[in-house]
């Protein structure tokens, strides 16, 4: 949780997330967007990620899609 905490992760942060889904996944920061793929940081090493098929479907603008910036 000590690297979350320098990326931002706060209290406010923490209080918004769903149990559920972190019981099965990892929190992780949103480093930089290329194209197709996701930078992205839990603090100790990056790893390039990508968006699930539904997500990019289901999403009718890339407003709605992850940003620089956004936890994941």
């Amino acid at each position: 949780m000590e690297n979350l905490q320098r990326l931002g992760f706060n209290s406010w942060f923490q209080s918004r997330v769903n149990e559920q889904k972190t019981a099965l996944h990892e929190l992780a920061r949103v480093v930089s967007v290329h194209r197709d793929s996701y930078l992205i940081t839990r603090g100790a090493t990056e790893v390039y990620a990508e968006l699930s098929g539904n997500l990019i479907y289901t999403t009718d603008a890339a407003s709605g899609l992850p940003t620089t910036g956004d936890w994941v």
